[in-house]
């Protein structure tokens, strides 16, 4: 008995340094892997290497402009118009009639949606009206379909301006059932 009672002690000592031994490589492990993350400091100023012109404050210029030019393009105005459509998704398979819903944020609220086969031929047409703020807002119209000679197709959605131009065409492909 007293020889069993050893050899369970003598295996739970040893269980007991493998398990410092791990935890403490792990912690050498951690430790090693922190160092390599932070970088090295470089040495500064690199001998040689150009140094930034001096502005025209520090060199007593007063020709220093009073704004900045614009960058990019102005969206004051127009905060970045789009036409969203979110039904029907890309390739879906259609029917008549047909909803077609999205969102949009168009400075003149009057969006038109038109269904075409692949031969471009109007399958059928109609118009909505949409929010005029920045904001985007939802819409939403209802288009009965003429019978397809295609087995595929495109929405389209646009906005139709008050000259009666297109504006922000989007278009999605269908398939016809």
């Amino acid at each position: 008995m007293r020889n069993n009672l050893s050899f369970v002690v003598g295996a739970v000592v040893l269980i007991i340094f493998f398990a410092l031994v791990a935890f403490a490589a792990s912690k050498f492990y951690q430790r090693q892997s922190e160092k390599k993350l932070s970088p090295s400091p470089r040495p500064s100023p690199v001998s040689g290497f150009p140094t930034a012109s001096p502005s025209p404050e520090t060199l007593g210029q007063a020709n220093v402009p009073a704004a900045q030019p614009e960058s990019g393009s102005n969206t004051l105005e127009e905060k970045n118009i789009r036409i969203f459509i979110e039904n029907p998704a890309p390739s879906s398979l259609i029917s008549s009639p047909l909803k077609i819903s999205g969102l949009t944020n168009l400075t003149s609220g009057i969006i038109m949606a038109q269904v075409k086969d692949a031969n471009g031929q109007l399958l059928g047409q109609n118009q909505t009206s949409a929010c005029t703020t920045s904001d985007s807002c939802s819409f939403q119209t209802e288009i009965v379909l003429v019978s397809p000679q295609t087995q595929s197709g495109l929405v389209e959605v646009f906005n139709l301006t008050e000259d009666n131009s297109e504006a922000y065409r989007q278009s999605t492909s269908v398939r016809f059932w």
